[in-house]
């Protein structure tokens, strides 16, 4: 359904702002284009290298993949081999504008003869076609466009038709079958989530298996018609993997990089893989290739962390590893490979190292090859490619002279620098040194006294400055004030704010500062502090719509975004309009914990460890003040549900810590608004990952069922009541492995509330027979053993028949199964598959959802972001008809339906990890759906 609109309520957390509006310049001033380069960076991170002739010249150039340290951007690039017997290398840059590169490999995609780039950009993978001129140029075109899909990519002819196709790992394994040259078909061949991949024959069957690497290590059978199984080869993950014959014996053997030991696991030729062999420190990239060329499989290797060394590790034959050091080793290697670079018939060495800075300053990152002297020992010798890699704090370009063409202004190394631009084509630039006070600090082009010169205005971290332009290559400096506090990386800009035409000057850091410019050719400002609250970035524009300007802020500490309102002349009030609270949420779920007659919500926060609830005001289309008064953080929490368990008529909360093994439950004071007190329930539970309230034994009081995913164990914790009841725990099941779910319902039809649980190891749905006897005892009964790791579940009575039957997610394959009472002492279950589209379902919710009287179903799935439900025909036995509410829920974990506005329709509320966000999406009812927006009380 196309009507479904998501209202975020937390989840908003910038580190930058772009400008909203362009600031008001003097109409005098002439800017060329303007593009920021990079901004803000303070090392460059090259994270993947891969050696192919892309100009067609019969050398090895360098593709490179590469992002800045603190994630705000990303490059790639080629480095373009001279061919000489000591090459030099030019860069050129494909890309400049993506979030951050990850992989990258050479493949001639479009079978046009020259070679062409396919990159992993922020988990999405792009295509840059080669046009085939000298030098090449590139064109941009997005092969598969949703985020976290891929993080690792390899190329091979997968399905052996005589072009290379690729396969990616990261939220699955994909294999992009190239199909006529530039067509490409993505094929789903694990929902397994993984950071490095590697595509070879295993099982020495004729065709290629997968091996990957992440939580695990695993091995994906192909049966030769692309249809794969899988394999665990080695219970413990890492970084990296490789495959390849170790012991020379004729088996495929697999190499694992982690951040601790590198080591090899030897395939025992029966699908298996036994004696772990430790040979080397930590790495975070590997690369299997005989180096020396003796015919046993060596392993390069890159370090993992500070003073790691790149190292390659000498196969004796037999599986026996050596190590030698490489000479571009260091701080932070990241990309190594193996390749012929020179063209002297023996293998080299690329490298790449990340920069970083620290308490001593910083260290640039490099591209480094090592030339190999041949032979069965070879040595290497060091050459630099770049070193280019660091201290570019922002660049931008702007027409400084007011000739035409753009010039480039940089702040790197502590200096400010312009770069002249010549006019000619391609433009030669010449640097003119600008002034060494500023630290490398963020800066802003602007004409301060409006004589038609770009000025520039920046700060050394508490001083603000501006460098005034006489229009002949020289530039003064000029103090303009202190801003309200030191920042290291303090952004300003300059905007009209009162009424008059002089720009005035905008300061970040520990504060927000407007220093109100007085005109002339040398103004003084006047300084007003606007705020004295972090203001980690900040853009000027007119957010409101009423012609003055208006200043948006980020406050990182606080992951806040406020809004300064101008009034008009500078007269400014502050609106905050996001401040997250939460970290990581797990679940949500609603109650009226008020007793007002609306519906509040509530959740739980895994990485900050909170349960905060919701007050919804009964408005429409309503808003929300969020209470995080609740409980102090308890890491891990992944569970809430709702219940009176002192039975004083108002609903608690109770919530598991699956880190701290802790059940909590937070007593309702009955207040208006409520405050609740947490009570810690003393269990000792191993591992707790979902609790559900019910009266289970039926004496009136609210107890609680626990499922502890580390124990295995279903518990029940019987209320004994009192004013602060006590609850008396029992062992219900121990042998439900790895289990997350745990809810209940009438599964038989006797009066009595039986037990429901999932186990993902055993792929098993199962239900506990209550005998309704004082006191109560269970029975175990199998609803499926065929839920391939089975996660989530609900009851409901889907069929009508008016028994209750079950749903469930399969974690591993993506189906969302339910399963039909079948009836009968006790009943048995027949399994209907309702999709098989969804990748990583980690919930499922029945509920009637279009109000046509049968039950319908609501799904989260974590990787491919989906929030879904499922319509209910009605027949007998029921279709159930997918409609996608959303593909923006980030690593969606919970779904849950209730009406949140009142107006009779159920809307939904969904729980995402990615982005911190409680989204709800409103009915409005007659599957016509409308966007109202959310308004949060701060």
């Amino acid at each position: 359904m196309e009507g479904y609109a998501p209202r975020v309520f937390n989840g908003i957390l910038l580190a930058s702002l772009l400008f909203l509006s362009s600031p008001a310049i003097s109409q005098d001033t002439l800017f060329g284009d303007e593009n920021i380069l990079a901004g803000g960076f303070t090392a460059v991170e090259p994270v993947a290298v891969h050696a192919a002739d892309l100009d067609g010249d019969s050398d090895l150039d360098i593709l490179v993949s590469q992002f800045y340290s603190n994630f705000l951007g990303a490059q790639v690039m080629w480095l373009e081999n001279d061919g000489q017997d000591d090459p030099f290398f030019t860069p050129h840059i494909i890309d400049d504008n993506e979030p951050s590169g990850e992989s990258g490999i050479a493949i001639d995609v479009d079978k046009d003869g020259d070679l062409d780039a396919v990159v992993v950009i922020a988990g999405q993978i792009n295509w840059y076609e080669n046009d085939g001129g000298l030098p090449p140029v590139f064109a941009k075109r997005v092969l598969s466009s949703v985020p976290g899909r891929a993080k690792s990519l390899d190329l091979v002819d997968f399905d052996k038709d005589g072009d290379d196709d690729f396969v990616s790992v990261g939220s699955g394994v994909y294999w992009y079958e190239n199909i006529d040259g530039g067509t490409v078909t993505e094929h789903l061949i694990s929902p397994l989530s993984g950071v490095d991949l590697h595509c070879v024959d295993i099982d020495r069957d004729g065709d290629l298996d997968v091996s990957v690497i992440g939580t695990a290590t695993w091995w994906l059978e192909n049966d030769g018609s692309f249809s794969f199984t899988q394999h665990v080869a080695f219970n413990s993950g890492g970084l990296s993997v490789q495959c390849g014959d170790f012991n020379g014996d004729m088996e495929v053997d697999i190499a694992i990089g982690n951040p601790d030991n590198t080591f090899w696991i030897a395939n025992a030729g029966d699908e298996t893989f036994a004696n772990q062999f430790i040979f080397g420190f930590g790495s975070n990239n590997l690369q299997a290739i005989d180096l020396n060329e003796d015919g046993a499989m060596d392993l390069l290797a890159a370090g993992e962390g500070r003073e790691a060394d790149s190292s390659w590790y000498r196969n004796d034959g037999t599986g026996n590893f050596s190590r030698q050091y490489l000479n571009s080793g260091g701080d932070y290697p990241r990309g190594i490979f193996g390749t012929d670079l020179d063209g002297d018939g023996d293998l080299d060495v690329i490298s790449t190292r990340s920069g970083f800075c620290h308490g001593q300053g910083c260290q640039a990152g490099e591209i480094t090859w090592e030339e190999s002297s041949g032979g069965s020992s070879p040595t290497f010798a060091p050459h630099t490619i770049t070193t280019s890699l660091l201290r570019l704090n922002e660049t931008i370009g702007v027409d400084i002279e007011g000739d035409g063409d753009g010039d480039v202004v940089t702040a790197e190394s502590g200096r400010l620098y312009l770069h002249k631009n010549n006019g000619s084509k391609p433009p030669g630039f010449r640097p003119i040194y600008i002034s060494s006070r500023t630290g490398g600090q963020p800066f802003f082009p602007a004409d301060l006294n409006n004589d038609s010169n770009v000025d520039l205005v920046t700060s050394d971290g508490f001083n603000v400055r501006w460098f005034v332009n006489f229009g002949t290559d020289v530039f003064t400096d000029r103090f303009i004030g202190n801003a309200a506090g030191f920042a290291s990386d303090m952004e300003v800009a300059a905007a009209l704010i009162d009424s008059d035409t002089n720009l005035d000057v905008l300061a970040g850091g520990s504060g927000l500062t407007w220093f109100k410019n007085g005109g002339g050719a040398f103004p003084s400002f006047n300084r007003v502090v606007l705020d004295s609250v972090q203001a980690t970035s900040l853009a000027p524009g007119d957010l409101d719509g009423d012609n003055d300007t208006d200043i948006a802020t980020v406050t990182a500490d606080l992951d806040r975004v406020s809004l300064f309102q101008n009034s008009g002349n500078g007269a400014f009030s502050k609106l905050i309009v996001s401040s997250p609270t939460i970290d990581g949420p797990k679940q949500v779920g609603s109650a009226d914990l008020d007793d007002d007659g609306d519906t509040d919500l509530f959740s739980a926060s895994d990485r900050d460890g909170k349960v905060v609830w919701y007050e919804n005001d009964g408005n429409t289309p309503p808003s929300f003040t969020l209470h995080t008064e609740l409980s102090s953080p308890s890491a891990g929490v992944v569970s809430v549900d709702a219940g009176d368990f002192d039975g004083d008529g108002r609903l608690d909360l109770v919530s598991a810590s699956r880190d701290t093994d802790r059940i909590t439950w937070f007593q309702n004071d009955g207040a208006t608004p409520p405050g609740f007190t947490d009570r810690n329930l003393d269990t000792n539970l191993d591992g707790p990952a979902s609790v559900h309230a019910a009266d289970v034994d039926n004496d009136g009081k609210t107890d609680i069922l626990v499922a502890a995913e580390k124990s295995n164990s279903i518990f029940l914790l019987k209320n004994l009541g009192g004013t602060v009841p006590v609850f008396q725990q029992t062992l219900i099941d121990n042998q439900a492995s790895k289990t997350y779910s745990v809810s209940s319902g009438d599964i038989n039809g006797d009066g009595h509330l039986d037990i429901l649980s999932t186990a993902e190891v055993s792929d098993t749905v199962a239900w506990y027979e209550n005998s309704g006897t004082v006191p109560a005892t269970f029975t175990k009964r199998i609803i499926s053993s065929a839920v391939n790791g089975a996660h989530a579940l609900d009851a409901a009575d889907f069929d009508g028949d008016g028994d209750l039957d079950v749903v469930s997610t399969s974690k591993f394959d993506g189906f969302v199964y339910w399963h039909e009472n079948l009836g009968g002492s006790p009943p048995s279950f027949q399994d209907h598959a309702v999709t098989s589209s969804v990748r990583t379902p980690l919930s499922v919710h029945a509920m009637d959802i279009d109000g046509d009287g049968d039950i319908d179903l609501t799904s989260a799935s974590e990787a491919d972001h989906k929030i879904a439900w499922y319509e209910n025909d009605g027949a007998n036995p029921p279709t159930f008809i997918a409609h996608v509410v959303s593909t923006a829920a980030e690593d969606a974990q919970w779904v849950h339906a209730d009406d949140v506005d009142g107006d009779g329709s159920i809307d939904l509320l969904s729980a995402t990890y990615g982005d911190d966000g409680i989204s709800w999406y409103e009915n409005s009812g007659s599957e016509s759906f409308t966007e109202n927006e959310i308004v949060f009380n701060y």
